[in-house]
């Protein structure tokens, strides 16, 4: 994984896939539930 994938995923440039986070969650050794916290779903679906 490279530091521009992870710039642009910060950025909002570029969604990380399933693969990329769980490699985040790995190397951060933080629960992938963490990178959802904050999310207001009702807002994504409407």
């Amino acid at each position: 994984m490279s530091v521009s994938y992870v710039s642009k995923v910060e950025q909002g440039l570029t969604s990380p896939t399933a693969i990329a986070l769980f490699k985040m969650s790995y190397i951060l050794k933080t629960p992938m539930e963490e990178f959802f916290k904050g999310i207001d779903y009702e807002k994504l679906s409407s």
